[in-house]
């Protein structure tokens, strides 16, 4: 129990972290995110411009409340119409963020995974380049689809690794 309340905490500093980084970058408000499981082979697009990854677990960008419960089960921490947070394994979360109960963004975290954990180039479509430390930041923006999709990853044999997709605000 006290991992999973370290483990919330600490993804969730992960992805405020991500959301002002990307807020401060754009210099707009960025509000929505999602992203595909590990084990999923994501569609490809039907425009270039669309990200590959579009959901997570079968939820999407506009999912509601009670879908996502059908799709991910109880939340920990109790239910709630603004967050909530699921603990899918020992080391694979996601924090879905809501609007009118509505899913307008989400963010994977996984801790210490190396298997089954989506790489740069599955949501990217291409290898990103690690720094001299060996960790990894890429952005995209997909201005037709209005969405901003964020992939970071921590250094080190067990790493943090983040993948948020976000649309951009109008």
């Amino acid at each position: 129990m006290l991992r999973a309340k370290l483990f919330t905490i600490l993804a969730g500093t992960i992805v405020l972290s991500t959301i002002a980084m990307l807020d401060s970058a754009e210099g707009n408000l960025v509000r929505s995110l999602s992203t595909t499981s590990a084990a999923q082979t994501p569609t490809p697009p039907k425009d270039k411009d669309e990200p590959l990854f579009r959901e997570y677990r079968g939820v999407s960008i506009g999912t509601t409340v009670d879908e996502v419960r059908k799709k991910l089960g109880k939340p920990m921490g109790g239910a709630s119409n603004k967050q909530e947070f699921y603990s899918i394994s020992d080391g694979e979360s996601v924090l879905i963020f809501y609007d009118q109960e509505k899913v307008v963004s989400l963010a994977v975290t996984y801790l210490g995974m190396t298997k089954n954990v989506p790489t740069p180039k599955m949501v990217f479509g291409m290898d990103v380049e690690p720094k001299a430390n060996g960790s990894l930041e890429k952005f995209m923006r997909y201005p037709s689809a209005g969405i901003l999709v964020s992939y970071s990853r921590t250094q080190g044999e067990t790493p943090l690794i983040t993948i948020s997709m976000q649309r951009m605000q109008p």
